[in-house]
């Protein structure tokens, strides 16, 4: 559980950090006002570490389940435990948002995660301009 929580902290550190290097990436690629990012995006991601980091220990804990009377002797559990590899995969919409959310679920959990960004931005970020793609 400790490692998991390091590992939170060291991604709320890491987007504390570089939030200027975030925010520009989503006006260059979206159009949107930094602004806007930081609260639709940025915060959004920041609340759900928060909440990852408060509640890891209880959504780890074993699930104790009832059962019938001929089965009193046993306790039957759930034990929660890692998949071990998640793949995200985010959307062009809220760059940030939808891809580092589910990662954060997924780093709780105690997996290792893989990301993939969009392969398509919206192209000009919506704001009147177009921008040659390079492959």
């Amino acid at each position: 559980m400790a490692f998991r929580k390091q590992q939170l902290r060291q991604f709320l550190k890491l987007c504390d950090e570089q939030a200027d290097v975030l925010l520009e990436a989503v006006r260059k690629d979206m159009g949107k006002h930094p602004y806007e990012a930081m609260i639709c995006e940025l915060s959004l991601i920041r609340d759900e570490i928060a909440r990852a980091l408060d509640n890891v220990k209880q959504w780890a804990k074993p699930e104790y389940l009832s059962v019938r009377f001929t089965f009193m002797l046993s306790r039957p559990r759930v034990n929660k435990v890692p998949f071990g590899t998640v793949l995200v995969m985010g959307a062009w919409n809220y760059p940030l948002v939808l891809l580092l959310a589910p990662m954060v679920a997924a780093m709780a959990a105690g997996n290792t995660v893989v990301v993939k960004v969009s392969p398509r931005p919206l192209e000009g970020g919506g704001n009147g301009h177009t921008h040659q793609r390079h492959n």
